[in-house]
């Protein structure tokens, strides 16, 4: 994390996930049946970033992956929860609609100023509008083929790992990128 003078810059260590789930939608207005209801799902996604414990590098060289010697904080927390809305519920949303929520928990390892706490925590909510400003600034989003995102595991049902072989994809023979499993 970038400083500001006194303050001094900070290092963490983090490790991240982005996971995907279904959600089951409110009545709406337009039709109540649970024909309807059961079939259309709405989708939110988590994006959560956390700190690991620093005794986890401890074998790796501190001048490689901390060369300034920074202290390093740790984030207890660092969450998006983007949620697909219904516009035809309650609350007439535009289509399409997301409810963005940030959740952040940090300790900045030493003691910071108040005003420079203020200032951070301040800047929280300005993030979520400075997304909202750059997505629809944006015309569609192309699709991305390389590198992949991730690894991307399907919900398992019963036996079926039996039948599902692993396998890595390596095209390039200098590079190795995962796909979808």
């Amino acid at each position: 994390m970038k400083g500001g003078f006194p303050f001094r810059d900070r290092g963490f260590f983090l490790a991240s996930l982005t996971a995907r789930e279904s959600i089951a939608p409110a009545p709406s207005r337009r039709n109540t049946s649970e024909a309807e209801q059961s079939s259309d799902t709405r989708a939110a996604i988590f994006c959560v970033a956390a700190s690991f414990s620093p005794d986890s590098v401890s074998s790796f060289a501190a001048s490689k992956y901390n060369s300034y010697i920074l202290p390093v904080g740790r984030v207890f927390v660092d969450g998006w929860i983007l949620e697909t809305l219904d516009p035809y519920g309650a609350e007439n949303f535009a289509i399409p609609s997301t409810r963005c929520t940030r959740i952040v928990a940090v300790d900045y390892a030493g003691s910071i100023p108040a005003a420079v706490n203020s200032m951070i925590n301040g800047m929280l909510p300005k993030s979520i509008l400075a997304v909202e400003t750059y997505i629809k600034g944006l015309s569609p989003a192309p699709t991305i083929r390389l590198p992949a995102v991730g690894i991307s595991l399907a919900q398992s049902t019963g036996d079926s790992l039996v039948q599902t072989s692993w396998s890595l994809k390596r095209r390039d023979p200098i590079e190795c990128w995962f796909s979808d499993v």
